[in-house]
């Protein structure tokens, strides 16, 4: 599964839009400018044959004690973006209107507007960032990915095992904890130039030993980019 970025800016990992290989769009994260603490919000876009079945979304194990996913809230962007926080932003022709990403590549049919919410991340400056999930619980972004070294973040998945991020200079990549030569995530940076017979739009890659958690990878795949740019 590749999950290719709409904004190909190099810093638009926290407001982007994600689609597969066939151009549906898969997930969208949206971020408001503030000055200091700000929250983004991470939703994922569901085909209106699909809306019934949402349930298979996983909660991450670190989340709470449960085994069995809370039912995700559904919710509609129509002429704004409605978040889950309750902020409001115009949606922008160069955004969604004319369904076409940076590099020209064509999105394929209707931009569905059913959303399951996933979770936001609230970055705070004085009192550590936090994860909020659908049920309203909140987890330290330090326990829910802990710091194994410097440049490594491990989580614990819905289904029980350990993985670890990896943060490169650039690039991320995922991994099982106990078995680091299995590749289970990784982030492509954009190649570009009219010259350039290796040509790739920025792009987010889930192996198949990945694809049964497919959310949660997205959803650390988020958290670690970001710092890793910083």
């Amino acid at each position: 599964m590749k999950l290719y970025q709409k904004k190909q800016a190099a810093k638009a990992v926290l407001n982007n839009t994600y689609y597969d290989d066939s151009g549906r769009i898969v997930y969208k994260v949206h971020t408001p400018v503030q000055f200091h603490n700000h929250t983004t919000t991470i939703a994922k876009f569901l085909s209106p044959d699909s809306s019934s079945n949402s349930g298979s979304s996983q909660t991450p194990a670190a989340h709470g004690p449960s085994t069995s996913p809370t039912p995700p809230e559904h919710f509609k962007f129509d002429d704004v973006d409605e978040l889950e926080s309750g902020i409001k932003r115009h949606v922008t022709d160069e955004e969604d209107a004319d369904n076409e990403m940076d590099d020209g590549f064509q999105a394929k049919g209707e931009i569905p507007n059913v959303f399951v919410y996933l979770a936001q991340i609230d970055w705070r400056v004085k009192k550590g960032n936090v994860f909020r999930f659908g049920d309203g619980k909140e987890v330290a972004a330090t326990k829910f990915l802990r710091k194994d070294k410097w440049r490594e973040r491990v989580f614990t998945a819905s289904d029980g095992a350990e993985y670890k991020w990896v943060l490169g200079l650039t690039t991320s990549e995922l991994f099982i904890n106990t078995s680091p030569a299995t590749p289970i995530a990784k982030f492509h940076g954009r190649k570009s130039g009219i010259l350039n017979p290796n040509r790739v739009r920025a792009h987010l890659e889930i192996y198949p030993a990945g694809q049964h958690i497919a959310d949660e990878i997205f959803l650390t795949f988020v958290y670690v980019e970001k710092i890793r740019r910083q």
